[in-house]
């Protein structure tokens, strides 16, 4: 049987059309499928093991055809699948000769290709999973259980009691916004306002998050605030970065659309996790006190925005559109 070099795809234009090919796919709806614009997140690229010189070549990629679309995509991150991650060596492999591959063949060995195609895979998996994902509050305590479940894992001794939990759910309804797939809850953002006493309180290093008081929260439900507090972000773990999107993107323009915000305004929220830091300087918060000094041994950290314009530009500086 003839062989053939596999495809080098030094250029754009080629890489996408042969992924194009492979797929079955057209331009628009592979980009659709292909931009994961969370600028926050670059640390999930942390693990891949490929060339660095590959991975940039396809994130240009991305960028070039954003920018033929019109898109404004300041950063994204790419979310290769597990074996992908796991399986290849960080150099790239020499180019062999090996038949041309159907759709349902193994990918050629040129690590470039195989890393096109598997981020695009992996892309279109998720293209699927965002028909059964939506943004919607917490209606019954049945849902805010299957949510604390989430929390209590992500955070374990750092999480706050379901008591406490439920209180501010009933104090201040519109701080939880959560993601659901299909009717079940897979995520959540927390985000509550906070009397100033409390804050001045709070930044003094002088009280644990369980000293949040709920019943401070209800006059804020037809009074604005310009104190809030970030409780938590939290996902189930098998989330994909499209849910991820979705939840920062959608689910805090809910929560803006449901609250009554006030200028300037400032956000405060303790860095209990690894991941919970690196997302929180990754949207441009300052520490405020060191783990050591706070009551909780968490880093706090703060944020202020001048305007309401200030809050949507800087979101979408991290190609999240709030407004």
């Amino acid at each position: 049987m003839p062989t053939a070099d596999p495809p080098q795809l030094h250029d754009h234009g080629q890489k996408f059309a042969h992924a194009r090919q492979r797929l079955g796919l057209t331009r628009e709806k592979l980009m659709e499928l292909a931009l994961v614009s969370v600028g926050s997140l670059r640390s999930a690229e942390r693990g891949i093991r490929i060339n660095p010189a590959t991975h940039r070549t396809i994130v240009d990629a991305l960028k070039a055809e954003a920018a033929r679309q019109g898109k404004n995509v300041a950063e994204f991150c790419i979310e290769y699948p597990p074996e992908f991650m796991r399986g290849y060596s960080p150099a790239d492999a020499p180019a062999t000769r090996a038949p041309e591959a159907s759709l349902q063949s193994p990918p050629p060995p040129n690590n470039a290709h195989r890393a096109a195609l598997a981020a695009a895979n992996a892309f279109l998996r998720h293209g699927a999973e965002a028909r059964l994902l939506r943004i919607g509050r917490v209606e019954t305590e049945q849902q805010l259980r299957q949510l604390y479940l989430i929390d209590d894992d992500a955070y374990g001794a750092a999480s706050i009691p379901f008591e406490l939990f439920r209180d501010l759910w009933v104090a201040f309804p519109a701080g939880l916004v959560a993601l659901f797939r299909e009717d079940r809850i897979i995520g959540a953002i927390g985000i509550w306002p906070l009397e100033m006493a409390w804050h001045a309180r709070f930044k003094a290093c002088q009280l644990k998050e369980v000293e949040l008081d709920p019943a401070s929260m209800e006059g804020y439900q037809q009074k604005p605030s310009k104190l809030w507090y970030i409780s938590g972000v939290v996902l189930s773990p098998s989330a994909s970065s499209r849910a991820i999107k979705m939840l920062l993107e959608d689910g805090v323009r809910a929560w803006r659309r449901n609250v009554k915000l006030a200028f300037p305004c400032e956000f405060i929220a303790l860095a209990s996790s690894d991941e919970g830091l690196l997302m929180l300087e990754g949207f441009g918060f300052y520490r405020l006190q060191n783990g050591a000094k706070m009551p909780d041994g968490f880093p706090l950290y703060e944020l202020t925005f001048d305007s309401e314009a200030d809050l949507i530009d800087a979101m979408r500086k991290r190609s999240l559109l709030i407004d």
